[in-house]
């Protein structure tokens, strides 16, 4: 937790994991600790695709828009 407060001076944090329930369940978790109004999680499942990227790496290697998952990533409920 020492990187903290090098994000502090970032209004918004996308947080992009592995799309399985250890990475949803780590995507809460650090949007907790950030701070959950300005964490946005990148969720691949919820745009219909039907095999969606993993991780933002499988994207890069599969050369997807990224700004396709940034726009539809949402902040906690």
């Amino acid at each position: 937790m020492e990187a903290l407060p090098w994000l502090e001076r970032f209004s918004r944090i996308y947080l992009w994991m592995d799309n399985d329930d250890i990475g949803r369940k780590n995507c809460e978790a650090f949007a907790v600790k950030l701070g959950s109004n300005r964490t946005y999680i990148v969720d691949t499942a919820k745009l219909g695709e039907l095999k969606p990227p993993k991780d933002a790496n499988d994207a890069l290697r599969e050369s997807k828009d990224l700004n396709i998952y940034l726009n539809a990533s949402k902040p906690l409920p």
